[in-house]
């Protein structure tokens, strides 16, 4: 029926996006105490947070990235069910049932 291809310029976004929050996250980690401000005045939790942004930025940077370079990445619906190898999760094909609705 119909195939929907990637958007090669929003995977490069988000993944651009990835390696910025994962920059910070670095600089975050390397000399906190030089961050701290009137709201986060302790450098341990801006430590925290900085490694926190580099193992969740580093995750998605893999998962999008993984997509980004993915030639058989398509959305596609036909008889047989939906094809979703576009999105992260893994839930590749979904098959068509009949399924009868009964009504109580």
């Amino acid at each position: 029926m119909g195939n929907i291809k990637k958007d090669n310029v929003k995977l490069s976004i988000i993944t651009l996006i990835m390696l910025l929050i994962l920059a910070f996250g670095i600089i975050a980690v390397t000399n906190p105490s030089k961050y701290t401000s009137f709201i986060y005045r302790n450098g341990l939790i801006i430590f925290l947070v900085g490694l926190i942004s580099i193992v969740i930025s580093t995750f998605l940077i893999y998962l999008f990235g993984r997509k980004l370079f993915d030639k058989n990445a398509i959305f596609s619906i036909d008889s047989i069910g939906i094809s979703d190898k576009v999105n992260i999760l893994d839930y590749p094909f979904i098959k068509w049932k009949n399924r009868r609705i009964s009504s109580k």
